[in-house]
């Protein structure tokens, strides 16, 4: 089961990487800048923050970089050297470099330019009226480093990765840094939703990229920058560098997270000298909190329920073939020695259980994780008259089933909800498109209790088509927080080759209020208790069953 699940995932995200990327054979695998900050006063540290958004707008706006007539990363080089100028001549010395425009008269006739040109506070009037000017031209649907991607919803990135770079190359360094940091900028549609401005991120994190030394420095420093964005869909992926400093090992075991304690929940060895309850205490020496601490900053989250997740698996890891860890059990503290496994983040995510069972004659229960091609349409026949069904979404579908379930439970087609896309026509606007409607008339609809069960592992695709079953008159959703992370998944490379992602297009309610970073809300509230877990108690699917009982 969890082999061909992997089989999925993995092909998956290749699919993506490459149909949603696109390769240039004549691309440059190695990148140097010669460039040299030497000078890291707060003056230089204001010119790079203002040549990040006026390079990052001109990549997207002016007509002969959209067009591919200029390689916009080279150019960046040259304009780096001259950040050690006082403000005006710095302004002065770039103006007199960047591509020219026709005139510098006019602008976006709609008024929509990004405030920060019109700041006369930091920029001269004459970069200003630059600025302007190239705001009147019209965007091109297919740019040099931007096209529409999968569907036409979600932009393409179209990036050199530069496989080989020198980790103490300043240029490239800060090319990295600009590069991601105008991306979100302009194509995330979650902006709103950081939590930190993010005009603060960049002159925060201009210090501290020029700071790193060497490749781990370098790509912490990234991983952290990534996080910033608290979006589930983001992350570095598949880097060795990175998994060797998390750890290639870990603790086979599932932590769950209860009034700030880490609780054994699941154990995923034999003969381990833990028991589902224990607390743990510390870990190699360290304790608990000290870890959470050190690497909260870089886990990619959208939720407290999703960062808690994802902090419990990383504080299991390790490069060591065994681990000491202090335990609280009941009264008693005990010092262990664990033997540790590879690491397997699929075992946290998806559980090796049947696809189907019936709990009792009027209740069935169907795992999404475990299912076949063309297995739910069987199940939702054989169930279609049974007085309940639970639908346990704890996990990741294995198979795509959302053509299947709205005309099941829907007995009219359905709004049920909104999404934002990046405006092919408007630089860094998000509108709103066009809503369309999910089920058909069925007078032969599901007129049982359908129950949903979610928590923090329900991320993305889940949490999409839950805004779409939840429209049917008959479903309940039951369970806790879940990750809040919602959009399809959208690769970015930066050079190094490391491969980030981000939520490419805007899921939101049909009201418009954001699933992001607040994610589905139950029905019926339920988190697993300290007791639940000694008892070794499904306390979320236990409800179910009482309300599918009637109790």
């Amino acid at each position: 089961m969890l082999t061909r699940y992997l089989l999925f995932i993995f092909s998956w995200l290749i699919l993506l990487s490459l149909t949603a990327q696109t390769s240039d054979l004549k691309e440059k695998i190695s990148l140097q800048s010669d460039v040299n900050i030497a000078d890291r006063s707060d003056r230089t540290v204001n010119n790079l923050y203002k040549l990040c958004k006026i390079w990052g707008y001109l990549k997207y706006k002016h007509p002969e970089i959209i067009q591919g007539n200029l390689d916009w990363d080279l150019e960046l080089f040259t304009y780096l050297r001259l950040v050690d100028s006082d403000s005006l001549s710095f302004e002065a010395l770039l103006l007199a470099q960047l591509p020219k425009v026709k005139n510098y008269e006019g602008g976006d006739s709609t008024n929509r330019n990004p405030q920060w040109i019109k700041d006369n506070n930091l920029l001269s009037e004459d970069m200003q009226g630059y600025l302007l000017a190239v705001s009147a031209f019209e965007l091109l649907e297919k740019q040099q480093y931007v096209e529409p991607g999968r569907w036409n919803i979600t932009p393409n990135f179209k990036e050199k990765k530069y496989p080989n770079i020198s980790f103490e190359d300043e240029g490239v360094k800060l090319l990295t840094l600009f590069r991601y940091w105008n991306i979100i900028e302009y194509f995330f549609p979650y902006k709103d939703l950081i939590g930190e401005e993010w005009n603060t991120v960049l002159m925060k994190y201009i210090p501290k990229i020029l700071a790193t030394n060497n490749e781990l420095q370098y790509k912490l420093v990234l991983l952290e920058l990534v996080c910033e964005i608290n979006d589930g869909h983001g992350g570095i992926h598949r880097d060795e560098t990175l998994n060797q400093y998390l750890g290639k090992n870990q603790i086979p075991i599932e932590l769950k997270v209860i009034e700030n304690q880490a609780y054994v929940n699941r154990l995923f060895a034999n003969n381990l000298p833990l028991e589902v309850g224990d607390i743990i205490l510390e870990i190699k020496g360290e304790e608990m909190s000290k870890l959470w601490n050190k690497k909260s900053r870089y886990v990619s989250a959208s939720t407290k329920a999703a960062k808690d997740r994802i902090l419990s698996e990383y504080i299991l890891r390790t490069n060591e073939d065994t681990a000491e860890v202090k335990v609280l059990r009941g009264n008693r503290k005990l010092d262990l020695t664990l033997t540790t496994s590879k690491y397997n983040p699929l075992q946290y995510v998806q559980r090796d259980i049947p696809a189907s069972r019936k709990i009792s004659e009027e209740i069935a229960y169907i795992y999404p994780g475990a299912l076949k091609p063309g297995e739910l349409d069987s199940l939702l026949k054989e169930y279609q008259n049974i007085s309940s069904i639970i639908f346990d979404y704890r996990s990741y579908p294995s198979v795509n089933i959302q053509g299947v379930l709205p005309n099941f439970l829907l007995p009219v087609p359905k709004y049920a909800f909104k999404s934002k896309q990046y405006s092919k026509d408007q630089l860094g606007e998000f509108p709103f498109s066009r809503s369309y409607k999910w089920g058909e008339i069925n007078e032969s609809y599901y007129k049982g209790r359908f129950v949903i069960l979610v928590n923090e592992y329900t991320q993305s695709q889940p949490e999409f088509e839950i805004l779409i079953y939840r429209q049917a008159p008959t479903v309940t959703i039951i369970g806790s927080s879940t990750a809040g992370a919602i959009g399809n998944w959208t690769p970015i490379y930066l050079p190094g080759n490391i491969l980030t992602s981000m939520s490419g297009n805007g899921i939101f309610r049909y009201d418009e209020s954001p699933v992001q970073r607040i994610g589905v809300i139950p029905d019926i509230y339920i988190e697993p208790t300290v007791e639940g877990i000694v008892a070794k108690q499904d306390e979320i699917l236990l409800e179910a069953i009482r309300f599918c009982e009637g109790n």
